[in-house]
């Protein structure tokens, strides 16, 4: 029995833990937060080997999505979406003087996604398209930071790369403002995000 209420009093946060957190609200495609949630400062480098913190996240709404430029399954699917996403919103958010949408892709595999490789990989998506990597340690500050994880596998043959396949929107506050999981349908997403931007 001891175990027993151990285990529960474990997993149960105490009850001022919850204060403060955001609201969930369901969206056409996501479950939208109210509040969006901030961040946690981190620090990676973008594909160009500069310095990508929280500040590069402001003046824009994101489409936040991690994965692995080895990736031959989730990864290419997801980006080619988010992309007909991004397209489809800034055609109609620069006539209402909203923040521009772009893509951001985040490697977590490190050991692979060099700064190299992933400025050959993001570039073939091309404008409004960027990526950053860096060490496991800032890596896992921002993952933390959304509620995900991800975990390399190492093999004798092959590394695979367990990860979120969900997309994450960040307001132009930099802050958490929706979470996307699959299946991921192209208009319902868009349909949140012009939610969002619409907002006062």
């Amino acid at each position: 029995m001891s175990l027993v209420l151990l285990a529960v009093f474990a997993v149960r946060p105490a009850s001022d833990s919850i204060l403060g957190l955001p609201r969930v609200v369901e969206g056409d495609a996501g479950s939208l937060l109210r509040p969006a949630k901030a961040l946690p400062e981190f620090e990676l480098t973008d594909n160009n080997g500069n310095s990508f913190a929280n500040a590069q996240l402001r003046g824009k709404w994101t489409l936040l999505f991690m994965g692995f430029t080895s990736c031959g399954h989730l990864c290419p699917p997801t980006m080619y979406k988010l992309g007909l996403i991004k397209d489809e919103l800034n055609s109609e958010f620069a006539a209402q003087n909203y923040a521009p949408v772009e893509v951001l892709f985040v490697s977590v595999d490190p050991g692979r996604d060099s700064i190299p490789v992933l400025d050959a990989y993001i570039e073939a998506y091309g404008e409004g398209f960027n990526a950053i990597g860096g060490e496991q340690s800032q890596i896992d500050i921002l993952v933390s930071g959304l509620g995900a994880t991800s975990r390399v596998l190492i093999e004798p043959d092959s590394n695979i790369v367990e990860h979120s396949p969900a997309v994450y929107l960040l307001d132009p506050e930099g802050r958490f403002a929706s979470l996307f999981t699959p299946p991921l349908r192209v208009e319902p997403i868009a349909a949140d995000v012009r939610k969002l931007a619409a907002e006062p």
